[in-house]
């Protein structure tokens, strides 16, 4: 999801692929067809692992490999 979402509306900074919206981790949720607690996990734990980073409901992907790894992995 959001690999599709930076495809769409990503802005390319000099700190990776900022998200051009505001998105919430229940936004996040409700379109993963995840649980908010799930989203909200996952992504604590890939901007401690430095593959993301958020701030005032923005996302920023700077590492664009290991989050597709990641996407990869789980659809096999």
């Amino acid at each position: 999801m959001l690999l599709r979402l930076a495809a769409e509306a990503g802005q390319v900074t000099d700190k990776g692929t900022a998200i051009d919206f505001p998105l919430s981790r229940k936004d996040a949720a409700d379109m993963c067809g995840a649980t908010l607690h799930t989203v909200s996990r996952t992504l604590t734990a890939w901007e401690n692992a430095g593959w993301i980073e958020t701030s005032q409901q923005r996302v920023t992907i700077r590492d664009r490999r290991e989050i597709q790894r990641r996407a990869d992995d789980a659809c096999e």
